[in-house]
């Protein structure tokens, strides 16, 4: 029984938060963004941004909430390293 409650409330969860992925690429095929949006009720909500070098490492670490910058806001060096972190 309670194997089946867990069950039921997976799926209900997925049907309340939708995300849609968005992607770009470099010519050379890494990925060059990610935005991560939430489907609501009054459309698409950005949560996240992430963009990446040509090399595939992580450029930039972005957070939003009602389309405002949220949390943290991370930098990288090219290196993969962090550069610096800008909290909100």
């Amino acid at each position: 029984m309670r194997n089946y409650l867990i069950i039921s409330l997976l799926f209900l969860s997925v049907g309340f938060c939708q995300q849609i992925i968005h992607t770009t690429a470099y010519e050379n095929g890494n990925i060059k963004s990610i935005t991560y949006y939430n489907k609501t009720r009054n459309g698409l909500e950005k949560v996240k941004y992430e963009q990446y070098y040509k090399n595939g490492q992580k450029m930039e670490e972005i957070t939003f909430k009602d389309d405002k910058q949220v949390g943290k806001w991370t930098f990288y060096n090219i290196d993969g390293s962090v550069r610096g972190v800008i909290e909100y």
